[in-house]
This record gives structure tokens, sequence and C-alpha cells, in this order.
């Protein structure tokens, strides 16, 4: 997992979204099921429960503290 930022390591927003968004890249060998592009960004303000087709959507509260963990490892099980 990484936090998109600029040239300086800022956070930076993305494809419409406000930053920190995270951009999961899986390990090597992972089954995507098809999936690509994978983030955890915020919902829409406007349209609640919209923002996402299958990202993990969390608060700006929730993102910041995982951007500034030293853990970026995130383990999915399905």
């Amino acid at each position: 997992m990484e936090v998109i930022t600029d040239e300086f390591g800022n956070w930076i927003d993305y494809e419409h979204k406000k930053a920190p968004v995270l951009r999961l890249i899986p390990q090597e060998g992972t089954e995507m099921y098809g999936r690509a592009g994978m983030l955890i960004h915020g919902d829409s303000v406007s349209e609640p429960g919209t923002a996402s087709l299958g990202c993990i959507v969390q608060s700006h509260w929730a993102r910041v503290k995982i951007a500034e963990s030293n853990d970026m490892d995130l383990a999915v099980t399905i």
C-alpha cells in the first residue's frame, strides 16, 4: 500500500478523490478476481454511498491514521 503523493512527498487529491488516497498494491501471485486499481479513499459528500465501485471507503480521519502509520500491509481474506 502507498499514499499517493506529489514529487515532494505531499499528499495530493487523485482522480477527484480528496487526499489522503492510498493505492493498494497486491503481492505477487495474489488472485485479484479481475480487479485492478484498488484504492482506499473517502465517500462523496453530496451523494454518500456513491463514491466507489469496489474500493475501500473510509473517513478522512481513518485515512489519515493509515497514511501516517508505518504499517503499509493490508491483509484481505475472503
